[in-house]
Parts: structure tokens; sequence; C-alpha cells
């Protein structure tokens, strides 16, 4: 089993860093429809800067 993560607004923040030693990758919400989740600029650039692979939904 591969274990990847889903972050959204609902988690306050992200230890990018911690994340990357537990889980091969993350998959962050960035909205549904027309609302935009405000976490997600933060926590892409998280995961940019720690190098850990991300999708989106």
């Amino acid at each position: 089993m591969i274990a990847i993560n889903d972050i959204s607004h609902h988690q306050d923040a992200c230890d990018f860093k911690k994340l990357k030693t537990k889980s091969h990758g993350v998959i962050l919400k960035t909205g549904q429809g027309p609302w935009v989740d405000e976490k997600f600029k933060e926590f892409r650039n998280g995961a940019i800067r720690e190098g850990v692979l991300f999708g989106t939904c």
C-alpha cells in the first residue's frame, strides 16, 4: 500500500517535512465549484518547498 494524505482548509497547518518522511505524497483540495480553498496556495507552496509530490482535486 502507498500512503498518500489529503489535506484542505480543515487542517490548520501541515508539517511537510514530517509528512515527507511518512507519506509518498499529498492530494490538495483546490476548491469546489466557485468556492476556492483558502489554504491551497499555502499548502501547495509548502509541498513544493519540501519536495513533496502532490496532486490537486
